[in-house]
């Protein structure tokens, strides 16, 4: 995935001089979360920081203005995944999903992520959280110049 968002990193650049506005789904944070899960390491580990180097150092993506945790408890997650699982024949739950374990890991080092401010503000929503609310809020953070990095 590091790779693929490096090889996108101009195109990246592009989107953010010409739209007020660049939403993505799982950048650099989720492979920070993933990856110190997989090693059995907390927010703080050395995993965490070996991500920050290579993506926003090395290949020099852009650092979020804002990111927003949609924090799944592993449970509702896995149920998900099987309800989606049923309803398509070809389409199989992938390693993570299968793996609880994981699941769990990589959500408390995401809720650490985002109580450091890893790389920016961060924002958590749950599954009970109104949409509408949590536009609003993101939309504060971002005209109020909060968690406004450029």
């Amino acid at each position: 995935m590091a790779l693929d968002r490096r090889d996108a990193a101009d195109e990246l650049r592009k989107l953010l001089a010409d739209n007020d506005i660049v939403l993505l789904d799982r950048y650099v944070a989720s492979n920070a979360a993933y990856t110190a899960a997989r090693h059995h390491e907390s927010a703080s580990g050395s995993s965490v920081e070996w991500v920050r180097e290579l993506e926003f150092g090395r290949f020099g993506l852009p650092a979020p203005d804002l990111q927003v945790l949609l924090r799944v408890p592993v449970d509702l997650a896995a149920e998900r995944a099987r309800t989606r699982e049923a309803a398509d024949s070809t389409r199989d739950r992938d390693a993570y999903e299968r793996d609880g374990d994981l699941q769990a890991r990589t959500g408390e080092v995401y809720d650490g992520l985002a109580a450091e401010r890893w790389a920016s503000e961060w924002i958590v929503a749950g599954p009970d959280s109104d949409p509408h609310q949590l536009a609003v809020q993101i939309s504060n953070l971002l005209h109020n110049g909060r968690g406004v990095t450029r």
